[in-house]
């Protein structure tokens, strides 16, 4: 049989709905127990027994949330855990069905220890036992001594905090050997719990349950302080049935009952095991974990500071000397850690620095066959091609009245073919030149290149009327031979397409915008579909017809040179209504004040 499908996901929205109605709702409970409790609206004998109902409907509550919640579980091993969670809380039901029946029904004294008190001790030992089946089938995280040291400082800090709450009270009891023992047995318990669920949050990855285990263990942690504090009013005979902290009880009930329903929602929260910075979250805790440990001891020593005798000073004194012990074990961990680690980064280095001169020998292998190739294509392609050349114009000069029209077309057509053949060759050579030069950074006026490239498309065109624009001062930082490729190739292009246009415009200038500088050469021609935009600066891609002569490498030479130097490039055009293209570059020197700015007013995008 196939395995149940999840539930369908919830949005976050109803998640945190869901937790407001539950939190509202203990609330009101809370509210409601306050006000029976100590308000003074119930009478005498009906407020004794307030708090017995309301610890016996949490419980049973709490107990039955679980084992629901164990029952969704497809899991094995969690449904077992959640399972012994419930029967926990059940018997501390138990617990409290005998106490109202002393209390309520019977009219006296609940005897200590008694049946009842049995009852309670089941909840730490079932509640460990559910941690210990929780944790069997989750991946383990590694066990270091950090983390052993900071369990023993947290054992320390307990004991310690203990001995202080309870051991004045201890030595004023009058009770006989077995009431004291128990009643420091159900607080250690408890305790005893709390730690191994630390333990098991610690040393155990959590993923999605992680909100439902954390609950859960801060009602370990509260029914262990609340137990501790019921122990020192037992030892002290002072303890009374309406005292404040019997609250505590109810808030571990209802912590448990909002830990089960987080379980049941837990396919519908996505896994993060790391915050935004890719570290363990169980980390940051145990980093601070020593300061915290001392800051409790510190507290309890402060707040008991009345009750600190020299049997305590005996106990502190061995405390400090665990403590000293735990952190040093931290210290030599850490260090032999950082060496470990320091040993991995200069392994790491070297062989990063291996691999670097194996690259560059293998990048230097390239170059030259590069080299090679161009040689190759300089030479050995262009002297065939200088052959079919001399020969089809010796062909055209003597024996041209001898063919029809349809020889001479095709006379044309070989001479037209090995030029654009050869115009091919020098474009390839040229981008292959752009990617072996070595740039020599230095201030560059970009408007006198593009004026003397303006200059000599005029020359070579003198029928041509087109009105040219070109910023003044314009200086750039960078390499003075590739930026001439870069300008000759835009601004013939920008020349070549409005070629057909009426009233040709090319305008060519500079700006600053966030901190980057921007230049940029536009033209009124016929454009470029953008959809093809992914083709405009690769090799051999051209995105018009043969009404336009080209070779498809001049904008991808382009983009090279402007790689070359740390830049972007990126153009904008629609069919038919221009183009215009974009370039950053290195800033340019700083110029005198008094000078005109180099940069204008950004260029509206067409």
């Amino acid at each position: 049989m196939s395995a149940a499908p999840d539930p369908p996901a919830e949005n976050h929205g109803a998640i945190k709905r869901r937790r407001i109605k539950l939190l509202t709702t203990i609330s009101i409970i809370l509210i409601v127990y306050l006000l029976g409790a100590y308000g003074g609206v119930l009478p005498e004998k009906t407020a004794s027994w307030w708090p017995d109902l309301f610890w016996t409907a949490a419980a049973l509550a709490a107990g039955w949330r679980c084992l629901h919640t164990a029952k969704t579980r497809t899991v094995q091993h969690e449904r077992v855990a959640w399972n012994l969670f419930g029967f926990a809380a059940l018997s501390w039901f138990t617990g409290m069905l005998i106490w109202d029946f002393y209390e309520i029904a019977a009219a006296k004294l609940v005897p200590f220890p008694s049946l009842a008190d049995w009852f309670f001790l089941g909840y730490p030992v079932l509640c460990t036992a559910g941690l210990l089946y929780y944790r069997t089938q989750i991946p383990t995280r590694q066990h270091n001594m950090i983390q052993v040291a900071n369990l023993g400082l947290i054992v320390c800090t307990i004991i310690v905090s203990c001995f202080i709450v309870l051991s004045q009270a201890l030595q004023q009891s009058d009770h006989p050997l077995d009431y004291q023992i128990y009643a420091l047995s159900n607080s250690i318990l408890n305790f005893v719990c709390f730690v191994f669920g630390v333990y098991c949050y610690w040393f155990y990855v959590w993923r999605e349950n992680r909100r439902s285990f954390r609950l859960m263990l801060l009602a370990l942690f509260i029914f262990a302080f609340t137990d501790t504090l019921y122990a020192f009013h037992l030892l002290g005979k002072s303890y009374d049935a309406a005292s404040y902290f019997n609250i505590y009880w109810l808030i571990a009930f209802a912590l448990q009952y909002w830990a089960a329903v987080e379980q049941d929602g837990i396919s519908q929260i996505p896994s993060r095991e790391t915050d935004d910075r890719k570290i363990p979250r169980a980390q940051k805790y145990e980093a601070i974990m020593p300061a915290l440990c001392l800051f409790t001891v510190l507290a309890f020593t402060l707040y008991f500071r009345d009750r600190l005798n020299d049997v305590t000073s005996n106990v502190m004194a061995a405390a400090a000397v665990a403590f000293a012990f735990f952190l040093t074990l931290r210290e030599w961990y850490s260090n032999r850690l950082e060496k470990e680690l320091m040993k991995e980064v200069q392994a790491a280095n070297l062989e990063l620095e291996q691999r670097v001169l194996k690259r560059t020998a293998e990048l230097s292998d390239a170059i030259l066959e590069l080299e090679s190739f161009s040689y190759s294509v300089s030479h050995d392609l262009r002297a065939p091609l200088r052959t079919i050349n001399g020969f089809s114009l010796a062909l055209h000069e003597d024996y041209i009245h001898l063919l029809d029209d349809t020889g001479k077309d095709y006379l044309h057509r070989i001479r037209t073919g090995t030029q654009k053949m050869s115009d091919l060759i020098d474009a390839l050579l040229k981008l292959s030149r752009v990617s072996r030069h070595t740039i020599q950074h230095q201030p560059v006026p970009l408007d006198k290149l593009a004026e003397g490239i303006i200059q000599q498309f005029r020359e070579q065109e003198p029928g041509r009327n087109v009105n040219v624009a070109i910023t003044k001062n314009v200086l750039a930082n960078g390499d003075e031979y590739l930026l001439r490729i870069v300008l000759e190739n835009l601004l013939s292009n920008a020349w070549k397409y409005t070629s057909k246009t009426e009233n040709a415009q090319i305008e060519f200038g500079g700006y600053e915008q966030n901190n980057e500088n921007i230049f940029y050469v536009k033209d009124n021609g016929v454009g470029f579909d953008m959809q093809y935009y992914n083709k405009l600066f690769n090799a051999f891609q051209r995105l018009h017809g043969e009404e336009f002569e080209g070779t498809g490498i001049g904008l991808a030479t382009v983009a090279r040179c402007i790689r070359r130097h740390n830049g972007r490039i990126w153009g904008e055009s629609a069919a038919g209504g221009g183009a215009a293209f974009y370039f950053t570059l290195p800033p340019a020197v700083t110029r005198p004040e008094s000078e005109t700015p180099w940069f204008a007013v950004p260029p509206h995008s067409k």
